[in-house]
């Protein structure tokens, strides 16, 4: 669909599935951009302009909130899509924020925060009203990111390298609750079916998937991991089980080329 982007990081689709905000790494000056592909014409315009990335719809489909580096570290901003209004400033800290999911009532946002004494850890910034404190969501000496929402806004599912190495686990929104491990051997980027009754992540080259129950218990029940497909590239994080959308290289980067500067230590003495 459409031209093939530089260097693409991420996708995420609109709720009305016509829009795919796309992150890429080199964007106007080499510095990452968020574009909007038309689903439908594959046309490609710009969202946001000067390092940001990883753009989230709004539930409603009116804003897209993003990270971005604009004042040196990363911090978190909003806009109105299709309006000339400028980017505004949702959440800034010292600390580095990447942006992950916004929940489907609209008002958390869930994003990875990097702390010096506990790695990074998984906030949920409310957005409503001007009381903007960030509330703890996972928060361990391990690295935990990537929280996405289930579709009823009451688990947060997320990766941790707790174990050693990146595994899934699933935690109550929000909160108290224990986390459970949901992946076997390794998983990355999780993120659930519209109907909640599915998960799914990637380890390596593959995209699995786990099923989940209980979810009108309040005790969710996970089954084991399954190899759904292979695949080559970004998988975009929202399905309805039978349609996958995935962001794929372009060629072989393997044989991109390569110069070499020969005798540069000599050419500078001169």
């Amino acid at each position: 669909m459409g031209e093939p982007l530089p260097d693409v990081a991420s996708g995420e689709l609109s709720p009305d599935g016509r829009t795919l905000a796309i992150t890429s790494r080199r964007g106007e000056n080499g510095a990452p951009d968020d574009l909007l592909m038309d689903m439908a014409r594959g046309t490609v315009t710009r969202l946001t302009r000067a390092e940001s990335s990883a753009a989230r719809w709004s539930p409603d489909g009116k804003r897209v909130a993003f990270s971005a580096g604009r004042v040196g570290v990363l911090d978190l901003y909003w806009k109105v899509v299709g309006s000339g209004s400028p980017d505004e400033v949702l959440y800034a800290s010292k600390e580095a924020k990447n942006l992950s999911d916004w929940s489907p009532d609209g008002k958390f946002i869930l994003f990875s925060s990097q702390s010096p004494t506990t790695a990074r850890d998984v906030w949920a910034l409310s957005v409503d009203g001007t009381d903007r404190k960030p509330l703890p969501v996972a928060q361990t000496a391990a690295e935990e990111r990537n929280g996405r929402f289930s579709p009823d806004g009451r688990w947060v599912a997320y990766e941790s390298d707790e174990t050693g190495h990146d595994e899934v686990f699933v935690r109550p929104f929000p909160g108290p609750g224990p986390a459970v491990r949901v992946s076997t051997e390794g998983g990355q980027a999780p993120f659930w079916r519209h109907d909640g009754k599915e998960l799914y992540y990637t380890t390596e080259s593959q995209l699995m998937t786990v099923s989940v129950g209980g979810l009108d218990k309040g005790a969710l029940d996970f089954g084991l991991p399954k190899l759904l497909f292979k695949v080559k590239g970004l998988v975009v994080p929202q399905t309805d089980g039978r349609r996958f959308l995935y962001l794929t290289p372009v060629g072989d980067a393997s044989r991109l080329p390569i110069t070499v500067i020969v005798n540069w230590a000599a050419d500078r003495q001169k």
